[in-house]
């Protein structure tokens, strides 16, 4: 799992920063269940798994260095108006309305050991 962490990382860093990529990007604030606000561009074309892999390896990002929050190991992003769940990992954030820009929330999926 740590080994899919660091590939994503690297990828992550090395598709946004990619110059003269001529597609619209869109600006996307992802709020965490402590409160904290994590946002990043992306392309109009990412899917809810970018989103998903993005979310995964926030914390370890350069700009996130210092700010002291973690990722739950099990969590689903939904939108934050009209709230819904984003589950339909091949949707992209154009078909989702998430252009410009948008808020998703990502909540915490709790163990079902009962």
């Amino acid at each position: 799992k740590e080994k899919r962490k660091e590939r994503l990382l690297v990828d992550f860093q090395a598709s946004r920063y990619k110059s003269g990529d001529p597609e619209p990007r869109s600006r996307i604030l992802m709020r965490l269940p402590g409160g904290q606000r994590v946002e990043s561009s992306f392309r109009q074309s990412d899917t809810v798994q970018v989103l998903h892999d993005w979310a995964s390896i926030c914390a370890k990002l350069p700009e996130n260095e210092g700010k002291n929050f973690e990722v739950p190991p099990r969590f689903q992003l939904q939108t934050s108006y009209p709230k819904r769940e984003l589950s339909d990992t091949s949707k992209t954030l154009k078909e989702l309305d998430l252009v410009p820009d948008g808020t998703i929330l990502l909540t915490v999926v709790e163990d079902d050991d009962d």
